[in-house]
């Protein structure tokens, strides 16, 4: 009996937890936070940041290049070989010539001395070009976040559509007790009754909808956070003053610049590539022949040198290089511009669109405490048999739309200083 108790006092505690999760207050920032966290983002800011490591250690091009060769070979035809005599004379032996086969093992060494600047370069351009990736990530990042703040609005706005429905529904079924005390006594007509519920039934209706409309964009948004945003409850915070300059700093004017800055590190490349270059290098070894090619026997052998390397030919291909860098570079220009201008033109129209907004919501104050007013009036005069229910019903209905306007524009007036805040780039 002891252990039923316990096991009823649990699952109700469960069930509790399971409503109070259910019904949680949720804010903007927090929605967007939370897609943030579980989207790809972060995953691919790593792996970005896994490469860079790995293209910064692939350059290191001033390590020398050191290389154990080993070599056996058989040739159709080789040198006489160089002898000695009793008296100590030298000569050409033709009859004991170099043997055909050779043997080598050596170890050869390379050093760059001087490239022309192109490991540099190239390492700069590979930092700004990992940098170009990540500024990607990020401008697909703030765009997430747009999209998650529109449908939290949408969501925000169907969520006070259906409070502001409900209490109408509630305040219809209390119109229709009353309606059918007074049908009783004789004061009204049937018809005024059945008016009022089919109302009923068709706001029932609507609401429905906007619950299912609602709960479509709910799933799509606990899909994002990986969040039970079923029953969670949207909460409204207002934008507070903002800055209304017209300047903005997205994150795409960041990624124009690193992509001329990638650009100027190109001819920096491309320049360095004409550039003289000046290795080292060093090698020995033990085969036969030796570096003295007429002489038969196994030793050990050496070299050591320098190289200049000069490429004359490719200066033309530079300019050519450089003339299609600043091409590129002009173009990039143009459309930071151009983009700039656009968002510009935006900022304009979302200020004119608050200013009206805000006239609106003043003009929406004074027409809900009118329409307040008449509902009030018809409902006394629908109980003294005055109007007809249909007469009721469409001062009700009025109301009820100028309190969704009022709603409408109130979102809609957030929805707009988001819009502006994102196109200045400080969310």
């Amino acid at each position: 009996m002891i252990i039923e108790k316990k096991f009823i006092v649990f699952v109700i505690f469960i069930i509790a937890q399971s409503l109070l999760f259910g019904q949680k207050q949720v804010t903007l920032k927090e929605c967007q936070e939370w897609a943030i966290e579980h989207s790809s983002a972060s995953t691919q800011l790593e792996n970005l940041e896994r490469l860079r490591k790995i293209k910064r250690q692939i350059i290191k091009s001033f390590i020398p290049n050191v290389n154990l060769n080993a070599s056996v070979n058989y040739q159709s035809h080789t040198l006489p070989s160089i002898n000695k005599d009793e008296t100590g004379t030298s000569y050409l032996d033709f009859y004991r010539p170099i043997s055909k086969d050779q043997y080598l093992v050596s170890l050869d060494l390379a050093q760059k001395v001087w490239d022309g600047g192109v490991a540099k370069s190239q390492q700069q351009f590979d930092e700004v070009s990992s940098d170009i990736e990540v500024q990607n990530v990020h401008i697909k990042t703030y765009e997430f976040k747009e999209e998650i703040s529109k449908m939290f609005l949408t969501v925000l706005y169907l969520q006070e559509n259906s409070k502001i429905i409900a209490t109408s529904i509630q305040t219809l079924k209390e119109d229709l007790k009353k309606l059918e005390a007074l049908y009783q006594n004789g004061i009204i007509l049937e018809s005024n009754i059945y008016i009022l519920e089919a109302e009923i039934m068709r706001i029932e209706q609507e609401l429905q909808r906007i619950k299912l409309q609602q709960q479509s964009i709910r799933s799509a948004l606990s899909e994002f956070t990986k969040r039970d945003l079923s029953q969670a409850e949207f909460i409204f915070t207002e934008t507070e003053d903002f800055d209304t300059l017209l300047k903005s700093n997205r994150p795409e004017f960041t990624l124009f610049q690193l992509q001329k800055s990638a650009l100027d590190y190109q001819k920096k490349l491309l320049m360095g590539q004409s550039m003289p270059k000046i290795n080292i290098f060093a090698s020995g070894g033990y085969g036969r022949p030796t570096y003295n090619l007429m002489d038969n026997n196994f030793n050990f052998m050496y070299i050591v040198g320098a190289k200049l390397y000069i490429p004359i030919t490719s200066w033309g291909s530079v300019k050519n290089g450089n003339d299609y860098l600043n091409i590129q570079k002009n173009l990039i220009t143009a459309q930071a511009n151009d983009y700039e201008q656009s968002l510009r033109v935006r900022m304009m129209e979302k200020l004119n669109e608050m200013k009206n907004l805000q006239s609106l919501l003043v003009s929406d104050e004074e027409i809900i405490e009118k329409r307040k007013i008449i509902v009030n009036i018809c409902a006394n005069q629908l109980k003294e048999g005055v109007i007809t229910a249909s007469d009721y019903i469409k001062e009700v209905n009025a109301l009820n739309e100028v309190s969704l306007n009022k709603q409408l524009h109130k979102i809609q007036l957030e929805q707009a200083k988001i819009n502006f805040n994102f196109l200045k780039g400080s969310l």
